[in-house]
């Protein structure tokens, strides 16, 4: 368990460290509408953090990952673009 999540911590890292460079070098971005797209990641982060932890006392740690499974595979299509 304490293998999963160190990936999982370590993944979200890599993430936050390398898109600030994907936005600006290769997508074109500025360096601020950078920092406003990271800006609000961050954000709906802190807002779904709030939300799934209300839940997660509510319904329990069982079937809160499996019935969210495909919110996430949703917003990562979405996120890509296609």
């Amino acid at each position: 368990m304490n293998l999963t999540i160190s990936l999982v911590i370590a993944s979200l890292a890599g993430v936050n460290y390398l898109l600030p460079f994907f936005l600006w070098n290769v997508r074109g971005f500025t360096v601020s509408d950078a920092g406003m797209i990271l800006t609000s990641l961050s954000i709906g982060m802190m807002i779904t953090g709030i939300f799934f932890g209300f839940l997660f006392n509510k319904i329990g740690g069982k079937i809160l990952p499996v019935s969210s499974d495909p919110f996430c595979c949703l917003s990562a299509i979405i996120s890509s673009g296609t």
